[in-house]
């Protein structure tokens, strides 16, 4: 407690309280931090053990009840106010009690100090025999305190200054300053000061920056600050030599100055943070990265950059790391996703770095805005090429502690020169010589364009000639794109932009940052090449951003679809695409399942009406979803091929796999397979189903007497003739030879297969041209019906055809319908 106590105290108020031969006891918050030994007499205690008591413990109780809000009502007292004090001993003593607040406090962020003065009632007379010796004594302990001490009248006129303020003034002897006034003593700019008067410095109650004129009229750079003296009209000014404090300060401006230029010069962003998670610095690159200005960012949470799941974990790896754990974070490069002013995610690269300064931690974040890299990743995986992403490692160890814009430099991936106003290379980070080649101290010293060396012929092989007029003149120079040698002489492309170093004299250098764009350039060369391919390959090809709106077509999708790019950009590719429902919905639900689709349709060919055209076109269709590495879907690619030939080549095949090629009509595969369906069918609706087996009678004899081509033409002519009877539900089939059958789908009983079966007969009994001759024929047609007289579509054929040899045996041109006990004999 006394040693928190002394603390608080300044040493000259304690050391004149010491001096006053009456009771002084200095107090804040109602504690007493001091009593002079003259208030221990008077109170009968030991000095040190008052400190930490409340003053009001040694008034008597009338007294204490008046004083109920305190020491402030001492304060707004007119003048001394007569109390009764108990000592140890339990006796009262009467006392004239005055308080002056010596103390604001607001340096030190504490309480007032607030000097009780106290006078034994009794010894009034007396006190005033001992002022002569109190102001003597007051002289002499302000001669003995170390710093610069002044003694002031009311007026501002200087009654008496220590040893320390003749050697600050430079003054010989006391009575050099008899009659100086505060005025004198002070530089003309602090008039004002001068104004306000000793009283009112004194009630400032903190240290303010003042020049002081020494006897030659040079100024010196002070800290004073005025207090009370014993009395109202006495005051003590102490001043404190800072010159070198302020040249220090106005050393590390400049220094400030011109990092300060260095960073805003940059093209990545910087933020720096501290340990309460808001923002210190944002340089102009973090402006235009974020779209918040550095007066909106500094001092606020950096939560505003970021979405809310990334702060969540931000949070927690800054709580883990306040507690001293380990994090994989510092140091390394990181993809996250940043959030702009407006709310639109992006992403970027970050490199984390801490720096402790004095007891605060500060953590620096050097961010790269890499949404046209990942642009140009995606892109080119859309195409099936993958990019081979620059890893580059950069290496650093921090500076010493307090060297935190250092420490930024050195973590920054662009190389960065610092140069004088004579082009000298006076800085240089990592970065340069990781790029250029050599070594950061080969590089200091050297005119700038020793190091950078253009390859351009006709160039001198210096600093290019932009960056050169730019230097001279002062001014900054935008990004440029030039061709550089590094130390091996080995050339490659790079970015460099200028910026001058401002100081107050005028110009204090150059600030040029490098970037090595070597992948730019290869990233560029193969989006060309997948460009050329893109452009010239034979499959259709569409490019759909996230929201499935069409960003891009190549020539052949225009081909094969009819659709000029202007028709499909911008337009929901689903659209373009999917012409039915059904298909939409197929297509939504497998690229919400596995992020792949694809079908074949016909379409109408674009441009159709050439010859051997028959108007159609058979298209594979297959998209694909493309995502990034979060998962989240960020474009479609969907090819289309023309398959037409292949369609057209399966068609015919299947065709000749179920049809008789001479007359055209199902043949016995693809009979037995719609036998099985209109069985099924009519057992699921319980309709009843007929089946005929038609023998042509007499065209063996045609066929052999008149040739195999006048028995084919007759077939032909007689499938023609029978598929004009049968109704469109129906299938009229050709098993072999002169076999046919007829499936009846929905009959009502038997007469309705009569009723076929005389059509057919007579329809089949008319001559037939065959060229020169005519042929004659006739038909023996058996029919049966299920489920009357088959259980089965198998079943139902055998007695179809057991049906028909019946009507052969009755003679031939006839219809019989099945009955029970039919069986298959000979033919008669």
């Amino acid at each position: 407690m006394v040693a928190s106590a002394d603390a608080l105290t300044p040493p000259a108020a304690r050391a004149l309280a010491d001096a006053v031969p009456t009771l002084v006891c200095l107090c804040r918050d109602e504690l007493i931090v001091h009593l002079n030994p003259a208030g221990g007499i008077l109170l009968g205690i030991d000095p040190v053990e008052a400190q930490g008591r409340c003053f009001a413990d040694f008034l008597a109780e009338p007294c204490r009840s008046a004083m109920a809000t305190g020491l402030a009502s001492l304060l707004e007292a007119p003048g001394a106010v007569p109390v009764c004090l108990i000592g140890a001993d339990g006796l009262p003593r009467d006392i004239s009690l005055t308080a002056h607040v010596i103390d604001p406090g607001t340096l030190s962020g504490t309480a007032p100090l607030i000097a009780l003065s106290g006078i034994d009632s009794r010894a009034v007379g007396r006190a005033a025999r001992d002022l002569a010796e109190q102001q003597a004594r007051g002289r002499r302990i302000v001669e003995a305190v170390l710093d610069p001490t002044f003694l002031l009248d009311g007026a501002g006129r200087v009654v008496f200054l220590n040893a320390a303020a003749r050697r600050l003034l430079d003054v010989d002897s006391p009575g050099e300053v008899s009659g100086l006034t505060l005025a004198d003593l002070l530089h003309p700019d602090y008039q004002d000061v001068v104004d306000l008067g000793p009283a009112a410095l004194a009630a400032e109650g903190e240290a303010l920056p003042l020049k002081l004129l020494r006897m030659d009229r040079s100024a010196v750079d002070v800290e004073a600050m005025v207090v009370p003296f014993v009395g109202p009209d006495s005051f003590l000014l102490e001043a404190r030599d800072i010159t070198g404090r302020v040249r220090a300060a106005e050393g590390l401006r400049q220094r400030e100055a011109r990092l300060r230029g260095i960073l805003d010069t940059m093209g990545e962003a910087v933020v720096t943070v501290g340990e309460d998670g808001l923002v210190a610095s944002f340089n102009p690159a973090a402006e235009n990265m974020f779209g918040y200005s550095a007066r909106e960012m500094v001092g606020h949470s950096l939560h505003a950059l970021m979405p809310s799941e990334v702060a969540a974990n931000h949070d927690r790896y800054m709580a883990r790391f306040l507690l001293g754990r380990p994090s994989q974070a510092m140091g390394h490069h990181r993809e996250l996703e940043g959030r702009r002013k407006d709310g639109s995610l992006f992403p970027m690269e970050i490199t984390v770095t801490v720096l402790r300064v004095g007891a605060r931690l500060l953590f620096t974040g050097i961010l790269r805005d890499i949404t046209e890299r990942k642009r140009a990743e995606r892109a080119e995986r859309a195409h099936r090429v993958e990019l081979e992403r620059r890893v580059e490692e950069r290496t650093r160890e921090l500076a010493a502690l307090g060297q935190r814009n250092q420490s930024i430099l050195e973590t920054v991936g662009d190389g960065i020169l610092g140069l004088d106003p004579e082009g000298r290379v006076v800085f240089a980070n990592p970065a340069v010589a990781c790029i250029l080649g050599g070594s950061v101290d080969h590089m200091v010293g050297l005119p700038v364009g020793d190091v950078l060396r253009a390859a351009r012929p006709g160039s001198g092989g210096g600093c290019p000639a932009e960056i050169r007029a730019a230097m001279a003149d002062g001014r900054a120079h935008g990004p440029l794109e030039v061709d550089l040698l590094r130390s091996n002489n080995t050339a490659f492309p790079a970015e460099l932009a200028s910026q001058p170093i401002l100081a107050e004299a005028g110009l204090g250098g150059t600030v040029i940052v490098l970037r090595d764009i070597t992948e730019r350039r290869q990233v560029a060369e193969r989006l060309r090449i997948a460009g050329i391919v893109f452009d010239s390959t034979s499959e259709g090809v569409l490019v759909a951003d996230g929201a499935g709106l069409v960003r891009q077509v190549n020539p052949a999708f225009s081909g094969l679809t009819g659709l000029a790019p202007g028709d499909v950009l911008g337009q929901p590719f689903l659209h373009l695409l999917a012409h039915d429902a059904r298909t939409a919905a197929a297509l939504t639900t497998a690229l919400t399942r596995s992020g792949h689709y694809e079908w074949e349709e016909w379409r109408r060919r674009p441009g159709t009406g050439e010859a051997g055209d028959d108007g159609r076109v058979a298209l594979r269709v297959a998209v694909n979803e493309v995502r990034d590495g979060a998962g989240q879907t960020t474009h479609y690619a969907v090819v289309i091929g023309d398959i037409t030939r292949r369609k057209l080549d399966q068609e015919r095949i299947q065709y000749q796999a179920s049809y008789d090629s001479l007359t055209g009509l199902p043949n016995r595969r693809l009979f037995m397979d719609r036998l099985d369906q209109a069985v099924a069918q009519a057992a699921r609706r319980g309709h009843r189903m007929g089946l005929m087996f038609i023998d042509l009678d007499g065209f063996k004899e045609i066929n052999d007497s008149l040739g195999h081509q006048a028995g084919d033409a007759l077939l032909v002519a007689a499938a023609r003739r029978m598929g004009h009877c049968v109704r469109e539900a129906d299938t009229l089939a050709r098993l072999g030879g002169d076999e046919f059958t007829v499936i009846l789908s929905d009959v009502a009983d038997e007469a309705a297969c009569r009723g076929l079966a005389e059509r057919l007969i007579e329809a089949l009994s008319r001559p037939f041209d065959l060229g020169e001759r005519q042929g004659h024929i006739s038909a023996s047609i058996g029919s049966a019906l299920l489920p009357d007289q088959a259980a089965n579509g198998e079943e139902l054929l055998r007695r179809a055809d057991a049906a028909m040899y019946h009507a052969k045996a009755r003679g031939k041109a006839n219809h019989q319908p099945y009955r029970p006990g039919m069986g298959r004999t000979p033919e008669s």
